[in-house]
């Protein structure tokens, strides 16, 4: 769970493997697999449940292996994979202790494997799946305290500077607390020149200057005294260790390569001992870490030995650099640096989490700080280095997050380049309030940013849900819980297909991680107070010297990954690693493995390395197209500031014919025909993106409405031809339409329900099909009048909330259609009514359907006490040809509420920040028009 999150809410705190379930013939794997489009045409309607979701599981409770085994099994059966079972306490505290938390004895005990070999006995029951979390609570790496409580060498170091300056001529004593002392005499900047009163000793709040760095040395261990030359201005940088604890209770010392080891021995030994179905029914291990590579100016003999092999420099001469800057322009090299090296061991520590999970033939999953640069800097080091570590990279989406790209888009760069399975964490801390239309939109909108296996938060073991401050639960406890096969079926089959190939991108980004580390410096490194972390995500202050260009690459980087996907345009982002790796293609294009980028975007840029400027001059020179966002940089990590290497390229860059200068404009680029989108509209736009795959020759196209409204259009497939279906992942029917072809491209006309989204399929095989049958002319009726309303207490849901209970009947007997809240006593009631109601019926007719009309929120039809079916989103139409009759009928619709009703009032006292992110929605019931609606036989 993101950190920034709970403080902005709150104010406060690869190897190959695969997992075969034994009672199952489908194999999991965190690669997209390689499969035939006959074998993935055949698996598409019951997809083996390792494409399912996967729930969060959290045991926030004392154990109870009863309760493990029912809650296991319960969900197993609704298609729900038990998933990741997360040890951890409840978030909600009284007198500073969490009132409901895993008892910490209990964590790794045999009880603990009791329970959990009982979960996994309930998965394996039912043919699903488990895996789990090798933490208690976060981050990783401490073991509930247990790894420093073992090994207190491993506790984290930071160094803290004290800087003073001096005339010449002036001495100093050097405190004996000094863990060394680093002088350097100031630069030639005015402007930057610090007030000599703030320095009559050695502090920590200091101005920035400019430093001469060719005149820096480190003075001698143990030195009392040191004498400033005559000539120039002195500063005198004294560094301290300290343990820093960070805001998250971080205790251990990533940058230490002996921690993964220890750690390992504690956390995740013990499952290789007790669990025999590991690699099996256990099927990965999930990294729920939001940490800190180091707390501020981290520290260990591993960084310092590391930094002076690969860099050839002493790191203590580096740490002036990530505060001032110097004249020389060395500064960008140093961060740089700096940054390179902290970010490798980070990203090895998970690695070997990794390593030891490919080992038991299991996947591994990370969750990282992706929302910013900044935040990608100082909490991860190299993102996509430490998501290049694990078998099946993540992110979250908290709240509303699944409906903005941003978080996703460099995941699933990885995930695609390296052929791997891309996880999610959908729709935490969303409230009670979070409606079955959200959740369907949520799923339309993550496989289209490349999601391909599903993780949504959560289930809580603890089920008194003022316990818990973030929900919602997705357990039994809600209205929909009965329907919600629906939900993971929809998700099974679309996760089945996106595990499949790869995307057809032909426009590469390029992400400017390099220059963020080469500015990042200042005054976050400054003290030993917590910079809080909404400010740091947020504010224009976060880091002074350079963060308006921070601000500003940030800012352009940030609009081309939106207006790129507004735009629908088919793109991947590369890191230095990627963009390194590729090659310049004969047929014009950067080439990497099955990709193939006809167009490069460069966002703002302050700094990159000299082979990648090389590359995409010659990518330019080649007939390469490039669009330039803004400025060019000026600096590298090898030659530092104005680097004249860098210079010149750039400038030699910019006269190539195939570069496009846009000033971020991404709308104008696809507007004058630089940008390209694979589909266009022809007729009936609306706002929505796509993802275009390809799955053995064949082009998948996942296309999403996302929103309450049907849509009809006409669209335009370019360079496509073959015979068009529509892969239903509601219904798991493959469908065959109508396609026109027109010189190269494909014209399709298609329809749109409520909330709908599908997979078009082009095969090249086979001939576009012209005409389907026409729809025969459609007649309605409306069924109006009272119905009757009553409550089944055998079929309510239990109550979220220990000690309360639902009412025993209804305040009326008939009523029209209308609110269920004004109905007398009925505002806090969360569960399900029924209604009923008879009707005549006379026509003839090949196909009848029953529209409900507006529901909130759920649905389940009888007609003439037969069973019809169920609808957890809209639209609400139910196929009752076979079950009317002439005459007389009867109709009974169960309906459905939120549980948002029956916590409103814990919510405004135990969640109230859960409270903004969605309407209300608390009005339930059936609100119609219900209609017949029936095809005229000819």
């Amino acid at each position: 769970m993101k950190k920034y999150l709970l403080v902005t809410l709150l104010s406060c705190w690869g190897i190959a493997c695969s997992v075969t379930n034994t009672n199952k013939t489908e194999t999991t794997t965190w690669k997209n697999s390689q499969i035939s489009f006959k074998e993935l045409k055949s698996g598409f309607k019951e997809p083996g449940l390792e494409y399912a979701p996967y729930a969060f599981w959290f045991w926030d409770d004392k154990l109870d292996v009863e309760r493990v085994r029912t809650m296991a099994e319960e969900m197993a059966k609704k298609g729900l994979n038990p998933g990741y079972v997360h040890p951890r306490s409840s978030s909600v505290e009284e007198n500073g202790k969490p009132v409901s938390a895993l008892p910490d004895k209990e964590w790794l005990s045999h009880k603990w494997f009791k329970a959990y070999n009982t979960a996994v006995e309930g998965a394996k029951k039912h043919n699903a799946f488990i895996g789990y979390c090798d933490e208690y609570w976060s981050p990783w790496g401490r073991a509930n305290g247990r790894t420093i409580k073992k090994h207190p060498e491993l506790k984290p170091v930071s160094i803290l500077p004290r800087v003073r300056d001096l005339r010449g001529g002036m001495e100093v004593t050097i405190p004996d607390s000094a863990f060394f002392t680093v002088v350097a005499e100031h630069g030639s900047n005015e402007s930057l020149k610090p007030d000599l009163t703030k320095s009559e000793s050695f502090s920590t709040d200091f101005d920035f200057i400019n430093i001469k760095s060719s005149t820096m040395k480190l003075l001698p261990q143990g030195i009392k005294n040191w004498k400033a030359p005559d000539e120039g201005i002195w500063r005198v940088y004294t560094f301290y260790k300290y343990h820093g604890e960070y805001d998250i209770n971080a205790d251990v010392n990533y940058l230490d390569r002996s921690l993964a080891k220890k750690y390992l021995a504690i956390a995740q030994e013990p499952y290789k001992k007790n669990v025999p179905e590991l690699g099996k029914t256990v099927s990965g291990v999930f990294i729920d870490n939001e940490g800190y590579y180091a707390y501020k100016l981290g520290w260990s003999k591993d960084f310092e030995k590391e930094f002076r092999k690969k860099k050839g420099k002493d790191l203590r001469l580096v740490l002036p650099l990530m505060l001032d800057n110097d004249d020389e322009g060395t500064w960008p090299k140093a961060r740089y640096d700096w940054y390179d090296i902290a970010g490798d061991i980070y990203a090895d520590f998970f690695g070997e989490l990794n390593d030891w999970c490919a080992k038991q033939g299991m996947y591994c999953i990370s969750n990282l700080w992706e929302e910013t640069l900044t935040a990608q800097a100082l909490r991860v080091g190299d993102f996509f280095k430490q998501q290049r570590r694990v078998s099946m990279p993540g992110t979250d989406a908290l709240t509303l997050k699944v409906f903005q790209v941003h978080d996703f888009k460099e995941t699933q760069s990885v995930s695609e380049f390296e052929n791997r399975r891309f996880m999610t964490e959908i729709l935490g801390v969303a409230g009670f309030q979070m409606t079955p239309d959200i959740m369907k939109q949520a799923i339309n909108s993550v496989i289209c940013w490349g999601t391909s296996h599903i993780v949504p938060h959560g289930v809580y073991f603890n089920r008194d849900m003022t316990k818990t401050i973030w929900p919602p639960d997705w357990y039994d406890i809600n209205p929909y819980w009965p329907y919600l096969k629906h939900w993971t079926d929809f998700v099974r089959r679309a996760s089945y297909v996106a595990s499949h190939g790869h995307t057809e991108p032909d426009v590469l980004l390029l992400n400017p991680m390099t220059s963020v580390y080469a500015l990042m410096g200042g005054d976050y490194y400054k003290g030993t107070d917590n910079v809080a972390i909404d400010r740091l995500f947020n504010s224009e202050e976060g880091i002074k010297n350079q963060r308006n260009t921070i601000n500003q690459i940030e800012q352009v980087y940030t609009t081309a990954i939106n207006n790129l996907t507004d735009a629908r345009i088919e793109y991947l982002i590369a890191d230095r690693y990627y963009l390194g790796k590729m090659e310049i293609a004969p047929n014009r294009t950067l080439r990497y493995k099955d990709f193939n980028f006809k167009t490069v975007v460069v966002p703002t840029l302050f700094a990159l390395e000299k082979d990648l400027a090389h590359k995409l001059v010659d990518f330019a020179k080649a007939g390469g197209k490039i669009c330039l966002l803004g400025d060019l940089p000026v600096a590298s990590p090898e030659g530092g500031m104005n680097d004249s290497e860098i210079l010149k390229l750039m400038q030699e860059l910019k006269k190539q014919p195939s570069v496009i200068q846009s000033q971020g404009n991404i709308p104008w680029l696809v507007n004058n025909n630089h940008l390209q989108p694979h589909i266009e509209f022809v007729s009936g736009a609306f706002k929505t993106h796509h993802q275009h795959k390809k799955i053995d020759g064949k082009d998948f196209y996942w296309l999403i409405n996302n929103s309450t409204q049907p849509q009809q259009c006409e669209i335009k497939v370019l360079s496509l031809k073959g015979r068009a279906t529509k892969w239903d992942c509601e219904t798991g029917t493959i469908l065959e339409i109508a396609s026109i072809v027109k010189g190269p491209d494909s014209y399709v006309k298609l329809s749109f329900e409520p909330n709908e989204a599908f997979w078009l399929v082009f095969d090249n095989e086979k001939e576009n099909i012209t005409a389907t049958a026409t729809e025969a002319p459609r007649e309605e009726i409306l069924i109006e009048g009272q119905w009757k309303v009553s409550l089944d207490l055998s079929v309510q849901r239990p109550h979220p909330i220990p000690g309360k209970s639902y009412r025993t009947n209804l305040p009326v007997a008939e009523s029209g259609l209308v609110s269920w809240r004004s109905w007398d006593e009925m505002d806090e009631f969360s569960g399900l009514i029924d209604y009923e109601k008879n009707f005549n019926w006379s026509s003839d007719s090949e196909k009848v359907m029953l529209n409900l009309g507006k529901v909130n929120y759920v649905a389940e039809v009888w007609v003439n006490n037969q069973h019809v079916g169920s609808k957890l989103w809209a639209p609400f139409k139910f196929d009752v040809t076979h079950y009317l009759k002439k005459g007389k009928n009867s109709l009974k619709v169960r309906v459905g509420n939120l549980l948002t009703n029956a916590t409103y009032e814990a919510a405004q006292k135990y969640y109230p920040h859960t409270l903004v992110w969605f309407p209300d929605n608390r009005e339930g019931g059936l609100f119609g028009p219900v209609k017949l609606i029936w095809s005229v036989k000819n």
